[in-house]
């Protein structure tokens, strides 16, 4: 009895200082108000090291997607105002929104390189917001709704493969 006593007191100590552990992580936590970044107070850096919105010179090209989820193709980034990447930044198609100068939609052709004009932003998926609106059950994951995606008008289109 004394023993199954002292076992169940040792699991819910360990029970307790998990709880506890686990906390503590929460308050390592930024809490940002919208409003501060309306404001200029605080930024968000997007994948491309930048302040989201920041006008970017992209230099990139299409390929066909190797494996895994999201489209057939994606956009490997390896130039960033001018400054060649130690290692490419990689965007699905899906998030990569690009028009000519004249304001008509760039269509991607795997090989072709592009040199855009862009900046970064981020999104709340349509999903996300028409169950938040509906009074459904949002993901358990706050950020799942997000999504970042780089627009910008195509300065120049060669094709070229990498």
């Amino acid at each position: 009895m004394a023993r199954s006593l002292a076992a169940f007191a040792i699991v819910i100590g360990l029970l307790f200082s998990t709880v506890r552990f686990s906390r503590s992580e929460e308050k390592n936590v930024a809490k940002i108000q919208l409003t501060e970044i309306l404001q200029g107070r605080v930024q968000v850096i997007g994948l491309l090291g930048q302040p989201i919105g920041t006008i970017l010179r992209l230099k990139g090209f299409w390929r066909e997607r190797p494996f895994g989820k999201g489209s057939s193709a994606e956009f490997v980034i390896n130039n960033v105002n001018e400054t060649q990447l130690a290692m490419p930044i990689i965007v699905d198609s899906n998030f990569v929104h690009g028009e000519d100068p004249q304001g008509r939609r760039s269509d991607l052709v795997l090989g072709e390189t592009w040199e855009m004009i862009a900046y970064e932003g981020i999104q709340v998926s349509s999903q996300e917001a028409m169950n938040q609106a509906l009074g459904k059950p949002l993901n358990q994951n706050p950020f799942d709704g997000l999504r970042g995606f780089i627009s910008g008008v195509v300065v120049k289109a060669s094709s070229s493969t990498k």
